[in-house]
């Protein structure tokens, strides 16, 4: 007796399985596989914001005047959506994600001394060779600065480390670079005469300081971790 209603429980279990499928496909739910979606926006916004919520974003210059797009999509069960719009002071490109929607790699060109605000919830955000100012913001995840030229740049990471490296040629004013969960590595252009403002701070690993210091200096540095090694040094 046992046995058959055991049996019974697993017929109605499997059909129950399928008819959710069968109802998922006929209203677009789900799609499990991988896209590539992208999109090309004309902007004269002096900055732009870039949100991802379910995956990471890496951002470099392009052409004048267009925010370039590359949006690969793994669909789960709900399609993730992504927008971009240029009009107005502010570009946006912007990813939403259903519950259960799966991820987006999210790969942005955007015009040359543009200002950049990015945002993930889910993955890095990682910047190359950018030359407006910077805010980079992961939520889960680490914060990457490569060949930098920008003067003003604040980039955290509430579960990873930040690392920003500057090019050799570039002139950074202001930096604020901070870890909730991870180290902090900032590394500054080796220009000769030039001296930085420097606050660096650990609550749980190591400080190093290796440029040279100034209190009084308009260039200033912010390099704090609550959990982890704070480096500040030329590279």
């Amino acid at each position: 007796m046992a046995l058959t209603i055991l049996f019974v429980l697993l017929i109605v279990v499997a059909v129950a399985a399928v008819a959710v499928y069968v109802a998922s496909r006929s209203i677009g739910g789900f799609n499990a596989g991988t896209e590539t979606k992208r999109l090309e926006t004309q902007t004269q916004a002096s900055s732009v914001r870039i949100d991802n919520s379910c995956g990471p974003i890496s951002v470099r210059e392009g052409s004048e005047g267009v925010v370039l797009t590359e949006a690969r999509i793994t669909t789960l069960w709900r399609s993730p959506t992504v927008t971009s719009r240029g009009g107005g002071d502010q570009a946006r490109v912007e990813v939403r994600c259903p519950t259960f929607s799966g991820n987006v790699r999210l790969t942005v060109q955007v015009p040359p001394g543009i200002d950049v605000e990015a945002r993930s919830s889910a993955g890095t955000v990682a910047a190359d060779g950018l030359s407006g100012a910077l805010d980079l913001h992961s939520s889960a995840g680490s914060v990457q600065g490569e060949g930098l030229q920008s003067d003003q740049v604040a980039a955290e990471s509430s579960a990873g480390s930040v690392s920003l490296r500057w090019a050799q040629d570039a002139d950074p004013q202001r930096v604020d670079a901070s870890s909730s969960a991870g180290s902090v590595t900032v590394l500054l252009p080796d220009q000769r005469g030039t001296a930085y403002a420097v606050d660096a701070d650990s609550s749980a690993g190591s400080v190093t300081v290796e440029v040279r210091t100034d209190p009084q200096s308009e260039r200033s540095v912010r390099a704090h971790s609550s959990a982890g090694s704070v480096r500040v040094a030329y590279g």
